[in-house]
């Protein structure tokens, strides 16, 4: 988790620049950078963040798709084998469904994880099409 912030908010980070897209403007719109004055890891469950001020938001923001927490060790792999552009591009998945396969403009396409803590979903293959002329999606 603490390779997730840091990413975004540490200009020094060697990830920092492996970002989807220009910058991480959601990670600053919602006013992070100025927000968290440290993150420290208390265990192998636990993280802290330390705030510089009161942000009762502060916790329902970390649903926000900006605070996905990635793998550091799969980074690691890759900045092992000169890859680091792949991170986003070729992401781990944990969740109920895990990456397949992402064809640019057309499909991003996912399996059910059968070691999700949860079971395995009953759908067995998902996929996301992807509509790129805004008036076809319009009709749709």
């Amino acid at each position: 988790m603490i390779f997730s912030f840091e990413r975004q908010y540490k200009a020094d980070n060697p990830w920092n620049k492996y970002v989807a897209g220009a910058s991480w403007e959601y990670f600053a719109g919602m006013g992070f950078p100025d927000l968290i004055q440290s993150i420290t890891k208390v265990d192998d469950l636990t993280v802290k963040f330390k705030l510089k001020q009161a942000e009762a938001p502060f916790i329902a923001n970390l649903g926000m798709d900006f605070a996905s927490i990635m793998s550091k060790e799969y980074a690691d792999k890759l900045a092992a084998d000169g890859k680091m552009e792949l991170l986003n591009q070729q992401p781990l998945g944990t969740g109920p469904f895990t990456f397949v396969a992402y064809q640019t403009d057309a499909a991003i396409r996912y399996k059910a994880n059968p070691d999700y803590w949860a079971g395995k979903e009953k759908i067995d293959d998902l996929v996301f099409a992807i509509t790129t002329d805004a008036a076809i999606r319009a009709r749709s």
